[in-house]
Formats: C-alpha cells, structure tokens, sequence
C-alpha cells in the first residue's frame, strides 16, 4: 500500500474572491497575477476561469459592474 503524501486539494473560493477574479480577468490581468493578488495558485485562478465560462458567466461582468 502506498503511504506517500496525497496531491493537495484544490482551494475553493470565496464569492468575494470569486468577483475579484473575473474583475481582474475582465480588466486583463493575467491568471498569474491575479493568484499572485489572491493568494492562490495559477491553477485555482484557471480552474475557476473555465468553471465560470462553462457555467456562461464570463460575460456576466458587464452586467453586474456595470461596464
């Protein structure tokens, strides 16, 4: 039986953190930096970004923000 360390969980985020992202993606920061901003790994930050377009919310940002 293996008893080697298990690959991390994917961090979950918050709602607030969420906003922040697809603010920052709209505003075209990069996923590298927007998980430098929110503390969490590229991969989360990408993860979240096809989570939302699969879920059609990319282009939501307009229509909550206003812009």
């Amino acid at each position: 039986m293996f008893r080697g360390k298990s690959a991390p969980t994917k961090r979950e985020l918050t709602m607030r953190q969420l906003r922040h992202l697809l603010r920052l993606h709209h505003d075209g920061v990069s996923t590298r930096e927007i998980g430098r901003r929110l503390g969490v790994a590229r991969s989360t930050i990408q993860d979240n970004l096809k989570r939302t377009a699969a879920a059609g919310l990319q282009g939501e940002h307009d229509k909550v923000w206003g812009a």
